[in-house]
């Protein structure tokens, strides 16, 4: 009984305390929101991942906290394409162009965290 007891608090508490994380940032885009899910740490060879999870084709472009592009994306209903981010401690923001969206900035270590449309 004190195992069964052990055990069901254990993983309770595993439940409570976990979140998504991911290797690479992951842009959900959606009809509505945009969802992002970040990695915890800077590690080498991250990479922005764009999901189209709506019904129109999605053209956007990454982008620095300069403004320099780094890529522009054309991505079609129900697909996604990815994009290396090759330097450290720098700001990232991918930008959808059509539809248009706001600029959704890529910030490191967060947990799952949605952008919902600007009014």
């Amino acid at each position: 009984m004190k195992r069964l007891v052990f055990s069901f608090f254990f993983l309770y508490s595993q439940i409570l305390f976990s979140y998504e994380k991911a290797d690479a940032f992951i842009v959900k885009m959606m009809d509505q929101k945009v969802q992002v899910l970040s990695p915890t740490k800077w590690k080498d060879g991250v990479s922005v991942i764009v999901e189209n999870k709506t019904l129109t084709k999605i053209v956007g472009k990454v982008e620095d906290e300069r403004g320099e592009t780094l890529s522009f994306l054309t991505i079609k209903p129900r697909e996604f394409q990815s994009v290396f981010l090759g330097k450290k401690n720098k700001t990232f923001f991918f930008v959808p162009l059509s539809p248009p969206f706001q600029k959704v900035e890529l910030s490191l270590g967060q947990k799952s965290y949605e952008i919902p449309p600007k009014k």
